[in-house]
């Protein structure tokens, strides 16, 4: 393509945000467009886009330090055009000093003000007269613009060693607007617990410092580094633009803000949880630093700070027009210590200080942040991007019930309330909230107390209903059905378990509408204007990708109707 077709950036550059922070300036570079010179080994782990707004996105990538041969001299050039509209590409240079080894190699940009709103646009990089795979992101819709319905792919919970990223390859074909990551995107564990001996050929990992659980930076960024070397999640990261936030396993299992001495707080199941506060302090900072270099997000970061709470802010809103506005939270750096002994998070017996609203999961100043967010959102839809489940999940047993799910909103019962009785005070509608962490395909209420309202309509109190909550199955992490299974060694009576296990859950929780923990996969939330569509897909993760697309199966439809708080589910696809 004739470089003087291009339609080089100039004055505009100087408002672009990279991280790491390059110097960037119009090119005259050619070649970029020529297929022909694509190199997978010097775009080793693929490209990406996140974090849309209404004039642009990020865009990510790392550049193999094996190629890197004239660093003074090789300079990276990004390319962009609308779709199907190549005569109008616009082309920028990120200088070759720019690629530091302090960041691992990886470059993101920050396009805003470069692109129109509301449009596809395709992207792909050079360097070295080497071409990356050609990517396709999204710009936001502007805030006044009127949309008749919106896509978002929703998942979470995908670990490397257990499964295959066959839903990966399926969700690049999905015909949806962004994709919603709920966390996870890695996990600490060189083996997934529990399943050590689980893991699948080909999905070995092993930390440079040979420890089971990441321990340094270097232990961290082998992990993005071994799970972004899948094609099949580098083909949906480079076809989509993507919404990231993090949940336990992007740090630690379990983890919390230990207060008191004013380090990450671990369980004491994990090894590391007897290390002295720094060191328990530079596994935090290890896993913030490594998150932000290998994924495609825009968000607020001191690099000079020493203390998480100020190195890195991950809550932040995006809103897709005069339709929806959604707020991913960060449940996990400001959250107070469990209230059960950490041996056993789900063992209720000990949980006597829960009711304290003192207890918190988002700190007061992120809690108020939403809050205020959803209450004053001009949104028709309003979204909480949320890691763990919100409703109550329990038991019955025998003259008691058990609540067994302390990790979640469970355990800080009185900041889940406050946070749903301002939002029902304040009268805002049409709320949902998207959730992960569980490995469970869910649907149920949103209420302020989770408490049955009457024996023939237990969810009759429309003055206790808030709104509804989705959520997506893992896409290859053990679910519950996994581990009840290898506990109890359950495996040749997998229905019956199942079963067993669906039942007793409704029969806790009648604010459940759904529940099943035998899948994979992910699912697309379709926001219309008097409607949310949910449907659940599970795709095989065992299937070796050499023997081509796993197969995908629809399982789960379900609606919500917010003038009449009305779920309906249909599992039995």
């Amino acid at each position: 393509m004739d470089i003087k077709r291009r339609k080089l950036l100039t004055g505009m550059l100087s408002g672009a945000v990279f991280a790491p922070f390059v110097t960037v300036s119009p090119t005259t570079a050619a070649g970029i467009l020529n297929t022909s010179n694509q190199d997978n080994d010097v775009f080793s782990f693929g490209i990406a886009s996140g974090d849309p707004s209404d004039s642009g996105v990020i865009i990510w990538t790392r550049i193999n330090p094996e190629y890197i041969q004239n660093p003074q001299t090789d300079d990276l050039h990004l390319v962009f055009w609308p779709l199907n509209q190549k005569e109008n590409s616009k082309a920028i240079k990120i200088n070759a000093d720019e690629i530091k080894r302090e960041n691992d190699f990886t470059v993101r940009i920050n396009l805003d003000g470069m692109m129109d709103e509301n449009q596809f646009y395709h992207y792909q990089f050079e360097y070295g007269q080497r071409s990356s795979i050609i990517g396709r992101c999204r710009t936001l819709p502007a805030s006044t613009t009127t949309l008749e319905q919106l896509k978002l792919a929703v998942l979470t919970c995908q670990d490397f060693t257990t499964g295959y990223y066959n839903a990966f390859s399926h969700l690049a074909d999905e015909a949806v607007d962004f994709v919603v990551h709920m966390g996870d995107f890695i996990y600490e564990y060189s083996q997934y617990e529990g399943f050590e001996d689980s893991t699948l050929p080909g999905r070995k990992l092993t930390f440079p410092s040979g420890q089971k659980l990441a321990t340094t930076l270097e232990d961290f960024r082998h992990a993005y580094k071994t799970y972004r070397s899948d094609k099949q999640l580098q083909k949906a990261m480079a076809q989509h633009t993507w919404i990231l936030s993090t949940d336990d396993h992007d740090c630690a299992d379990n983890c919390y803000w230990n207060y008191e001495e004013d380090t990450l707080g671990l369980p004491s199941h994990d090894s590391r949880h007897q290390l002295d506060a720094q060191a328990l302090m530079d596994i935090k900072l290890s896993s913030q630093k490594a998150w932000f270099e290998y994924v495609p997000t825009r968000v607020d970061i001191n690099e000079d700070a020493s203390h998480p709470h100020d190195y890195l802010t991950i809550y932040r809103n995006f809103k897709f027009g005069q339709l929806a506005e959604i707020f991913m939270t960060d449940s996990r750096t400001y959250r107070s210590e469990p209230s059960c002994d950490s041996k056993d998070l789900n063992d209720g017996s000990q949980c006597m200080d829960i009711p304290d609203p003192k207890r918190t999961m988002l700190g007061d100043r992120q809690r108020n942040w939403l809050i205020d967010g959803i209450n004053t959102s001009d949104s028709h839809w309003k979204i909480w991007g949320n890691q763990t489940l919100v409703a109550k999940f329990g038991l019955t047993g025998i003259l008691r019930e058990y609540q067994i799910n302390k990790d979640a909103w469970d355990g800080f019962p009185e900041e889940r309330k406050t946070i749903a009785r301002a939002i029902k005070d304040n009268g805002t509608n049409n709320f949902v909230t998207l959730t992960g962490d569980l490995h469970t395909s869910i649907v149920t209420y949103s209420k302020i107390e989770y408490t049955n309202d009457g024996i023939f309509y237990p969810n009759g109190d429309l003055d206790n209903l808030v709104g509804a909550e989705f959520m997506t199955p893992s896409v290859s992490s053990p679910h519950l059905m996994d581990n009840i299974r290898k506990k109890m060694k359950l495996s040749n009576y997998k229905n019956m378990t199942d079963e067993f296990l669906e039942s007793m859950i409704w029969a806790a929780n009648p604010h459940i509408q759904h529940f099943r923990s035998s899948i994979y996969g992910y699912a697309v939330m379709t926001l219309k204007h008097d409607i949310v569509e949910w449907d659940v897909y599970h795709i095989d993760k065992y299937q070796p990708p050499f023997l081509g697309l796993a197969p995908k199966r629809q399982v789960v439809k379900a609606t919500y109707d917010p003038v009449s708080y009305t779920i309906e589910v249909n599992d039995k696809l």
